[in-house]
Formats: C-alpha cells, sequence, structure tokens
C-alpha cells in the first residue's frame, strides 16, 4: 500500500508535555477528553453515535454546551486520523519549538488512551494517539535545506488539526526529509531561546503592552496591518445586535485584483488582557455576529495580549472560523513589522 503523508498540529499552550509525549512515542491529538473515542472494539464509530457521545462529554469535562452541528465539524476534523496506518509519515509543525517541525513514521493505526488523567500527568484531553517509531525522528529548522524550506511554505495550506497531504510537492519534500539526517544544531540553540531566554522576555514585553491601555494596543495592531500592506477600511465597527469589529481590514490580490477587484479582507477584534481571559468567548461571538450576511471573502481574527485562549474559546473559534492570535503570538508580528 502507498505511504501516505499527513500534518499533524499541535496545542501550542501544552507544547512542553506533547513533546515529551511525541519523544517517548505517542502523538497526541486534542478534542479528546473521556468518553470521544472514535472507535469502540476496533471498529469505527459512526458519526451518529458520536454526537452525543460528544456533546455528553463536553457537557461534563468542559462544562461547554456543543450542537450537533458543532460536533460534527469537530468529527470531520479528527475522523482523518483514522486513515493513519503503520509506515505512514507525520510531520508536526512548531514541534518541538516554533521555528522547527518534527517527521516521523507511524508505528500504528489510531487508538483512544482510556488511562485514568493520573497517569498521565493530569491531563484529561489529548487522548487520541498515533503510536510513532522513536528512532525514526527527525527535526529541522525551516530553513534548514531546500527541502525543509519546502516543507515550511506549504504549512499555512495545513490549518486544520489533522491534515491529508495531497501535494505532490509537499510529499516528495516529506519523504526526502524523512531520509535525511535532524539539524540538531538548530534544535539546540531553538531549544535554550525557547525555554530559558524568551518566555521571561515575552511576558515582561507584553506586560509592558498591556500597560499602555486598550486602544493603544488596538493602535499597534492597526499599525501593524498597515505595515503588512493592509488598508484600514473602518474602525470600531459595531451593530445593535453584539457584533462588533475593532478594525476592518482589505488588502488587493495580486493578479485577480486586476480583473476582478478581488481583496483579501480582515475583521479584527483586539483584546488587551493579562493571563487567561476566561471571557475570550465574547470575541468570538462579536465576530462571528458582525460577519453575519458577508458575502465576500473575509476572515476573522480574535487578537489578544493574553498569554492563552480557554477550551471554550478555542472549540467555537475552529468552529465559527475564527483565528486566535495570543499575546506571544502578537508580540512576534509587531516585532517583525513594526
Amino acid at each position: 500500500m502507498a505511504q501516505k503523508a499527513f500534518v499533524f498540529r499541535t496545542s501550542d499552550e501544552d507544547k512542553k508535555w506533547l513533546a515529551q509525549e511525541l519523544f517517548n512515542g505517542t502523538l497526541r491529538q486534542g478534542w479528546g477528553i473521556s468518553g470521544t473515542s472514535l472507535k469502540s472494539n476496533d471498529s469505527e464509530i459512526s458519526l451518529e453515535k458520536w454526537i452525543p457521545q460528544y456533546i455528553a462529554a463536553a457537557h461534563v469535562h468542559w462544562q461547554t454546551e456543543v450542537t450537533p452541528e458543532q460536533a460534527a465539524k469537530r468529527y470531520g476534523i479528527l475522523r482523518p486520523m483514522l486513515e493513519v496506518e503503520e509506515g505512514d509519515l507525520l510531520v508536526i509543525p512548531k514541534m518541538p519549538t516554533w521555528g522547527t517541525f518534527t517527521v516521523c513514521e507511524a508505528a500504528t493505526g489510531y487508538s483512544f488512551d482510556e488511562r485514568d488523567s493520573k497517569e498521565r500527568d493530569g491531563y484529561d484531553d489529548f487522548r487520541h494517539t498515533i503510536s510513532v517509531k522513536t528512532d525514526s525522528m527527525k527535526r529541522f529548522g525551516h530553513k534548514a535545506n531546500e527541502q525543509s524550506r519546502v516543507m515550511a511554505s506549504k504549512f499555512r495550506a495545513y490549518q486544520s488539526a489533522i491534515n491529508r497531504v495531497w501535494n505532490t510537492e509537499a510529499i516528495s519534500a516529506i519523504q526526502s526529509l524523512f531520509m535525511m539526517p535532524s539539524d540538531e544544531s538548530r534544535i539546540a540553540v531553538e531549544t535554550v531561546l525557547q525555554e530559558q531566554i524568551l518566555p521571561d522576555l515575552t511576558a515582561r514585553y507584553i506586560e509592558k503592552l498591556i500597560s499602555l491601555g486598550p486602544k493603544e494596543v488596538e493602535s499597534a495592531v492597526h499599525l501593524m496591518l498597515e505595515k503588512c500592506g493592509y488598508e484600514i477600511a473602518e474602525v470600531n465597527h459595531y451593530d445593535s445586535e453584539g457584533g462588533d469589529a475593532d478594525i476592518i481590514a482589505t488588502r488587493s490580490l495580486p493578479f485577480l485584483s486586476e480583473v476582478c477587484q478581488a481583496v483579501s479582507k480582515l475583521y479584527v477584534q483586539v483584546k488587551a488582557k493579562s493571563g487567561t481571559d476566561w471571557n475570550d468567548v465574547a470575541g468570538v461571538k462579536q465576530l462571528q455576529k458582525i460577519t453575519e450576511g458577508e458575502i465576500a471573502p473575509h476572515h476573522k481574527i480574535l487578537v489578544s495580549t493574553a498569554t492563552e485562549f480557554t477550551t471554550e474559546c478555542k472549540v467555537m473559534a475552529e468552529e465559527c472560523g475564527v483565528v486566535l492570535v495570543n499575546g506571544h503570538q502578537l508580540l512576534a508580528q509587531l516585532i517583525k513589522y513594526i
């Protein structure tokens, strides 16, 4: 059977533990609390049976009300894990650090970790798993070589949690990288920066950014978008029904804009918060509401200086197509463009 390739995206907030698990032979995927297995007795659970199980589990573990439509979308996102077989190649972006990625070989197909959370470092989530061959791990910086640059350039096309790779150039790059030695020197430098230096610096500068006040944070995002080539079409746009966008920005698309006036349109909500914003889901709801009826292609972005988003927010954001940008990511982009 032909070797398949997949791109797996994992939680940024839990990266340290997930990296530890990966290098011990287990690739874990989120939205996997108790009671949400995709299989029962080695047989796939149907969508019709899985939906009520997921809704009940989300209510118990996340205290979140999930609609059947949202559960169905979640099933569709997770289901490609069932296609993974022994020998398939898996690519994990931002693993073990932001500027790197890991390529490895699957040892088995999908399984669900039923163990008590006490046996899993206290985690109840991330029970969807693929066993990987620990001696197959290859790690690369984005610019380590020609093939890693090709792969890094393709990541934008694979934004879902689990992505089957069909692009022939991407597949060729993955297969070539799998045959190469790891870029360990880059990994060592990235690890020191990411784990020992950047966390303290980032936290310090995020607090300084927050101290400027909400309007100034919004102005910084405004300026960053302009530096990226966007035109600010409107600010503080809101309706009387709960919809709100702090910034609406547009950018002409090369070639297309010359023949059909095509533009990229962003609806941006900006929040100046510290730590975890426990009401962050409100920003997703505001963006979803304000774009109801919008027929032109657009993107919705929730930018927050908070270090992480709540589970409820992440669930709703993925269902509503809202991109989440946390404080660490915002700071990196501000430094890059301003």
